[in-house]
């Protein structure tokens, strides 16, 4: 499955697209998150920008949104993290669930406290993945970065406000 999520940040004008076709796309502008499944966190759009806030640990807050057809795509979205925390872009999920890291799936993650960037495989890990890439990167919170994630096949390739 090719669906992919969000984890504890506000998220503006999201969009994937394949071969120069558009998948999907939500600017939040309508003032709801309709078409996204929630996972374990509070949820909220507020002046246009979707809030996915974790209750805690292993309170992992995921919305899920995607088609299992989508293969090679792009996604882009602008994020705001809040307060040093964490996000990440899920994606070839396979399943996903209520729980701590409930599901099989790949994340690429941003952990601001830390100023490292991570692709993981997740596996009904209990909260912890298995790093197959981590690399230092210093990325401000409470200020907007666009997000750009390239799924071909076995390959993914993220950049951050241009820099991959």
């Amino acid at each position: 499955m090719t669906r992919w999520v969000w984890a504890v940040a506000l998220v503006a004008s999201c969009g994937l697209a394949a071969s120069g076709q558009v998948l999907f796309h939500d600017d939040f502008d309508d003032g709801n998150a309709d078409g996204w499944e929630e996972y374990d966190g509070t949820f909220s759009v507020i002046d246009g920008a979707y809030r996915i806030q974790s209750n805690g640990f292993c309170g992992d807050a995921r919305s899920v949104t995607g088609s299992p057809v989508w293969s090679d795509y792009v996604v882009q979205c602008d994020f705001n993290m809040l307060n040093r925390a964490k996000t990440a872009v899920l994606f070839h999920v396979e399943d996903i669930a209520s729980g701590c890291d409930a599901g099989r799936y790949y994340q690429f993650e941003v952990l601001a406290a830390a100023n490292k960037v991570e692709f993981c495989e997740m596996a009904y890990s209990g909260g912890f993945c298995n790093r197959l890439i981590t690399q230092a990167r210093a990325v401000s919170d409470n200020e907007w970065h666009h997000l750009r994630l390239e799924i071909h096949a076995t390959t993914a390739t993220a950049s951050i406000d241009g820099q991959q």
